[in-house]
């Protein structure tokens, strides 16, 4: 009886031993990058990777307007009913100055839902490449009657002269 208990645990341990033993050999076949991995990462890496623009290379007339940034827009005087005034900033993520940045100013009632009459206002200054121009208790005149909250939205931006 002895020989019979003692050989069933030698094999339950020979079974265990070979269950082990191809479950690692499974996770590094999977896990090793096989010549044809390798090949696609390769291929993904120089699909992914950004073009580098050259000094040469002219930027756009026309730049993407979401290459400016616009921060949350502060009411700074919701108790005078005459005229809204805000502050807000507009950050230039571009490689080159910009200007003329037309932000669109929607107004939304306490439920979150917007009111008709938005104003479309222009930016002439000159935001130079990486910076960040503040507006302080910038005017925006009349607004809706029901309006709790302002948002900014830009709509389009030049590049800037090179003078």
């Amino acid at each position: 009886m002895t020989k019979i208990s003692r050989v069933s645990k030698l094999e339950k341990i020979g079974v265990g031993y070979m269950f082990l033993t191809l479950l690692l050999l499974n996770l590094l076949i999977f896990f090793m990058p096989g010549k044809e991995k390798v090949e696609k990462v390769e291929v993904i890496k120089q699909k992914t990777a950004p073009e580098e623009k050259s000094p040469t290379q002219e930027a756009p007339e026309l730049p993407d307007p979401g290459s400016i940034e616009i921060s949350q827009v502060i009411w700074t005087n919701p108790d005078e009913v005459e005229s809204m005034r805000v502050t807000f900033k507009l950050t230039n993520n571009n490689l080159y100055p910009v200007s003329k940045v037309e932000v669109e100013f929607k107004y939304y009632d306490v439920l979150g839902m917007l009111i008709e009459g938005s104003q479309t206002k222009g930016f002439p200054d000159v935001i130079a490449a990486g910076e960040e121009k503040k507006y302080h208790d910038f005017v925006l005149g009349d607004y809706p009657e029901d309006t709790t909250k302002v948002m900014g939205e830009v709509l389009s931006v030049r590049r800037a002269s090179s003078e």
